[in-house]
């Protein structure tokens, strides 16, 4: 703000005046005295009939087309806008919106001209309608979001699955005027099937923006079929003369949409009762067969059971007798199956244990067992005259004689003893296990004793695993059985 002692410009003041001035739009009732008429805009002043004051009034020229009110000296009017100063020429003017006629009976006369004008003009003849689709779907909505109209309508029009589309404007007065042309202009370009434009009761200046001219050529060139309920008894407004549908209310604007979905679900209700019906005529006069061939059923199925509890016992007794069979013969095939299990388990106890331990001999040196043999024998036969002497000193007393004469005798059978020797000899080295690891295999130990079955080993147990060459211990992480 500039300080008291600064000067500003005029249009700086213009500026601000008419800033403030913006908070008081206005509705103003006087008589026009002086119309202009220029390329962009209408210059006319109001005056008041009962004191001497005078507002110098501007429009444009685009508002006073929508308006559809031709304005002349003498006319008594109300006129809606905002006020404030023409800085070109410093006037105080009144920048007019929306300018409605003053008095029922000038509305009314109005009307009756307008209504005569656009009925020779064909605007409101039936060829001129567009088809109300029968089974609409998207549905375009224009009234105030406020009020119960609103509600009214979205409550009669059913759930039918309709997808609604609604744009909020105005709809009292010629106020209203300009957020309806919008709302038209918007929904154009909607995708929709039909368009309703609803509105609840009032006085008749409240219906003024239905009967405007501009708004009723609007609605006649509109791309899609339109549907009005504006409830307005017993005058009927020109939009609803120029709509393709005219109801008289929303409720029955809501009803039109949904008359042709409420037939069909009368028609497949009807068709559901017919289907029923018939069914259950067919249900009554074949109860009786489907009753005898259940009691046939039932019959066979009894004939049946007996059949299956006959059957049963037989079986169940011949189940007895062979089980006293095998009870009889239970304890002699079980005795004689003992007596074989222990034979067995002794005789392959005792191989087991023979086998076992020759073979862990053997396994664990054979170099040291066929040593041992050989040094064995050869002693065992240098030994036998030594051994067999006290036999024959009985016989002779000379000891050199006895011993050379038992050399003589017995050196032959000493010869076949040790060819015997070496065949036994040859048989064990034949069957010494550790040839195979000639071949690749291994043999493995597990707390001394040969191992042959995994379940001999426990996890976690030390193994030595004995080659060809060399050997190495393991430690057993994973048992397959």
């Amino acid at each position: 703000m500039p300080s008291e002692n600064e000067a500003i410009s005029v249009s700086d003041l213009i500026h601000q005046i008419n800033a403030s001035l913006l908070k008081h739009r206005a509705r103003v009732h006087g008589e026009i005295t002086k119309v202009d008429f220029y390329p962009k805009a209408v210059y006319f002043s109001v005056r008041d009939k009962t004191e001497d004051a005078v507002l110098s009034c501007m429009i444009w020229k685009s508002d006073y087309a929508r308006n559809a009110v031709e304005l002349a000296a003498g006319m008594e009017v109300i006129v809606s806008g905002v006020p404030e100063i023409y800085a070109p020429r410093g006037s105080f003017t009144l920048k007019v919106q929306t300018i409605e006629l003053f008095g029922e009976g000038k509305l009314k006369q109005e009307y009756e001209l307008l209504k005569k004008k656009l009925t020779e003009e064909g605007l409101f003849a039936i060829e001129k309608k567009k088809k109300i689709p029968a089974y609409a779907r998207n549905i375009g909505i224009i009234t105030s979001k406020s009020g119960v109209v609103l509600r009214d309508f979205l409550m009669n029009v059913g759930s039918h699955g309709f997808k609604i589309i609604h744009i909020d404007s105005r709809v009292e007065g010629k106020d209203a005027l300009h957020e309806l042309h919008q709302a038209l202009e918007t929904m154009a370009k909607q995708d929709i099937d039909v368009l309703v434009i609803v509105k609840g009761g009032g006085a008749l200046e409240s219906f003024q923006a239905f009967n405007n001219e501009s708004f009723v050529r609007a609605l006649a060139k509109f791309p899609f079929p339109v549907i009005t309920g504006i409830g307005h008894q017993p005058d009927i407004t020109l939009a609803q003369l120029v709509a393709d549908h005219g109801a008289d209310t929303p409720t029955a604007a809501a009803q039109k949409l949904n008359e042709e979905w409420s037939r069909v679900s009368a028609i497949l209700r009807s068709a559901e009762n017919k289907i029923i019906g018939r069914y259950a005529r067919e249900l009554s006069l074949n109860r009786e067969v489907i009753l005898n061939a259940s009691a046939t059923v039932m019959d066979a199925f009894n004939r049946f059971e007996r059949v299956i509890r006959d059957l049963r016992k037989d079986i169940q007794g011949a189940i007895a007798v062979m089980r006293a069979m095998l009870n009889k013969h239970t304890d002699t095939v079980g005795k004689t199956l003992d007596r074989l299990k222990n034979l067995l388990r002794q005789g392959i106890g005792r191989k087991n244990a023979i086998l076992r331990e020759v073979s862990e001999k053997i396994s664990r040196s054979q170099s040291s067992v066929l040593y041992t043999a050989s040094v064995g024998l050869s002693e065992y036969i240098e030994e036998i005259p030594q051994l067999l002497l006290p036999v024959f000193n009985g016989i002779s007393s000379d000891l050199s004689i006895g011993s050379e004469t038992i050399g003589r005798v017995f050196r032959p059978a000493l010869a076949a003893a040790t060819a015997n020797m070496r065949s036994y000899e040859a048989q064990i080295d034949a069957r010494n296990p550790e040839n195979n690891l000639k071949l690749g295999y291994s043999i493995a130990y597990a707390g001394g004793k040969l191992l042959r079955d995994a379940a001999q080993l426990k996890t976690g147990e030390i193994t030595e695993v004995r080659l060809l060459k060399g050997s190495f211990t393991s430690k057993v992480e994973n048992i397959t059985k």
